[in-house]
């Protein structure tokens, strides 16, 4: 199965959300194809807020391909 896995990262990742965050990261890698996001990278930002503007303005979300079920 693929996955989208989306979590704001702290520096440390082992660390983030007392290690809840890393440690479901690893369960699901067990059996799944998984695509990390990190939420805290600026890139990523950056591009949300553009996805934003342009589901508000005209309707496209780049984003929802990779959001919907196979």
């Amino acid at each position: 199965m693929n996955l989208n896995y989306i979590a704001n990262w702290d520096a440390n990742r082992r660390t983030t959300w007392s290690g809840t965050t890393y440690s479901l990261l690893l369960a699901m890698e067990e059996s799944n194809h998984v695509f990390d996001v990190n939420m805290n990278d600026s890139l990523v930002q950056f591009l949300s807020k553009i996805n934003l503007k342009m589901v508000e303005h005209i309707g496209v979300d780049l984003f929802s391909r990779y959001l919907q079920k196979d």
